[in-house]
């Protein structure tokens, strides 16, 4: 196998919440847009940065979101999955 010469993006937002009571840690996205859409949370969405990520790079963040590598058809080595 060889390494991916692909190339991956890697783009990072910021959510700023405002409320009365704590925002659980355990809440999902869906349910967070939910609450600040129409529920009790004022909130803010913004762009931080992007990053390119060559293919050992994505495989590495992509388990680092306990995810697999395998999601792009990577190897944990960001070698491609024939």
């Amino acid at each position: 196998m060889t390494t991916s010469v692909r190339k991956f993006h890697k783009t990072t937002f910021k959510i700023v919440v405002l409320s009365e009571e704590r925002v659980p840690d355990d809440i999902e996205l869906p349910d967070l847009i939910e609450e600040m859409s129409t529920g009790a949370y004022s909130g803010d969405f913004s762009f931080e940065s992007e990053e390119v990520l060559d293919a050992p790079a994505a495989a590495k963040a992509l388990e680092e979101q306990a995810s697999s590598p395998e999601f792009f058809g990577l190897t944990s080595d960001g070698e491609e999955i024939n």
